[in-house]
């Protein structure tokens, strides 16, 4: 196949496997097919924490208010983000509200995440992995070891972002 058939072919699959293909970061708009490089800052590590809930996606967009979501003109979307501080700026989800009313146990380890050392904590997607940004590995790592000691039912996983 053309190499450019891969991005419709994997949108049929499903709409944010183009992303994986990509590869790097990405700036994804749409319903997650249009995609635009990003690079960024320095070391980066996260913290994804799945506490095995199924959430409904669809459920989820149908109850999203269309006044939540403010696209921004992708003109205004940098390129590169020079700094952590920076990046923390765009860290957002329009769908954190609409799951964290039928779901709390998501605003609970956002808030837990936090309390952990993590400089932000969101949801991902529609849910269920919720995941902290950190921009230190040993603040990362400590929080790893104490959220496996206190939900060693949940799947925790901590990495560097490359």
């Amino acid at each position: 196949l053309p190499a450019d058939a891969y991005p419709e072919i994997a949108f049929q699959l499903g709409a944010d496997i183009p992303f994986f293909l990509a590869g790097g970061a990405q700036w994804m708009a749409g319903v997650g097919e249009l995609l635009t490089p990003c690079a960024l800052p320095g070391d980066i590590f996260i913290l994804l924490v799945n506490p095995g809930l199924h959430i409904s996606t669809k459920e989820v967009y149908t109850s999203l208010s269309p006044e939540l979501t403010s696209p921004r003109p992708a003109a205004m979307v940098p390129t590169s983000l020079e700094t952590f501080a920076e990046l923390l700026s765009y860290v957002t989800n329009d769908l954190d509200s609409v799951v964290q009313t039928q779901y709390p146990i998501i605003a609970s380890l956002k808030a837990r995440l936090v309390d952990l050392g993590a400089d932000a904590a969101l949801m991902s997607g529609s849910g269920s992995t919720v995941f902290g940004l950190y921009s230190q590995e040993k603040n990362c790592k400590a929080a790893q070891d104490v959220l496996r000691d206190e939900f060693p039912e949940f799947w925790i996983q901590g990495a560097r972002v490359l």
